[in-house]
């Protein structure tokens, strides 16, 4: 068909009569529809075959001028301008609301909230930005490549996990990849519980050692947006600090328990020692 001609080779085409057509097929559909004549444009966005635009004639020996795939091809560009505008919007309007959500946990990082408060805001803005159905952050055993789940998200439509809950991720899938690579990882997930699901997966890791993992799963058919793994990680990152903020607290308030046990015990030995002395 034009249409099919023009995605292979990403040119204008033009078909004037069905003796032009090469398969059965095509000759077919072109008699259904009453076709006469047909030209067909692509339409390129940023590079890349978006669609096509076709005009088709059904009046009889009544062919389009030289040339009108071309001219088509004109207002296929502008269709293309038009669709580039639209996701340049689309990009910039997702992009504020990254930047708000990453804000409003950064916020809460920065004003020292409790870890619990700061991972659940973590993995409930992640749903609410992607679209997610769930959102669990993990942390990594090592032991049989098993996770324990520290904080997770649902929508309703999935069954959350419970804090605390010890599984095994997929060989194979996006968890397991970021937990072998650090890196952000996406891939369909197949299960026997879950079924297909699209996930995306961005590591967390706290003072240069790789902690565990944030992931998010859509269901089968509803694919994240190109790159939002790697825009995952920001929020790895933010779990990660208050991770460590709680860590470095933890680990001040028992160096201030040890200096003040041993000033008490520095203190003892001299009282004993005056006391003996007095002796």
């Amino acid at each position: 068909t034009v249409t099919a001609r023009v995605v292979s080779s990403g040119l204008p085409a033009r078909v004037d009569s069905a003796a032009d057509l090469q398969t059965d097929f095509a000759r077919q559909r072109w008699e259904e529809l009453g076709l006469q004549a047909s030209i067909a444009a692509p339409i390129v966005v940023d590079g890349r075959l978006w669609g096509v635009i076709s005009a088709s004639r059904t009046t009889p020996d009544d062919p389009f001028p030289l040339g009108a795939e071309h001219r088509l091809g004109d207002f296929a560009t502008l269709v293309a301008q038009a669709i580039a505008n639209a996701e340049a919007r689309r990009e910039m309007a997702a992009l504020a609301d990254e930047q708000a959500a990453l804000r409003r946990v950064a916020t809460l990082v920065a004003a020292g909230r409790p870890q619990a408060e700061v991972l659940e805001a973590v993995t409930r803005e992640v749903g609410e930005l992607y679209g997610a159905h769930a959102v669990n952050l993990v942390r990594w055993e090592g032991v049989q490549d098993e996770v324990v789940v520290v904080g997770g998200w649902s929508d309703g439509s999935e069954p959350a996990i419970s804090t605390g809950s010890l599984y095994h991720p997929q060989p194979g899938s996006a968890t397991l990849r970021v937990l072998e690579t650090g890196h952000p990882s996406r891939t369909d997930e197949a299960s026997p519980e879950l079924g297909e699901r699209h996930v995306i997966a961005a590591p967390v890791i706290v003072n240069a050692r790789l902690l565990g993992a944030l992931t998010a799963l859509r269901p089968s058919g509803e694919a994240f947006p190109a790159g939002a793994e790697i825009r995952l990680r920001s929020f790895g990152d933010l779990a990660a600090q208050s991770i460590a903020n709680e860590q470095a607290q933890a680990e001040m308030r028992a160096s201030r328990a040890r200096i003040v046990r041993a000033a008490d015990e520095a203190r003892a030995k001299i009282e004993r020692n005056l006391h003996d002395g007095a002796q």
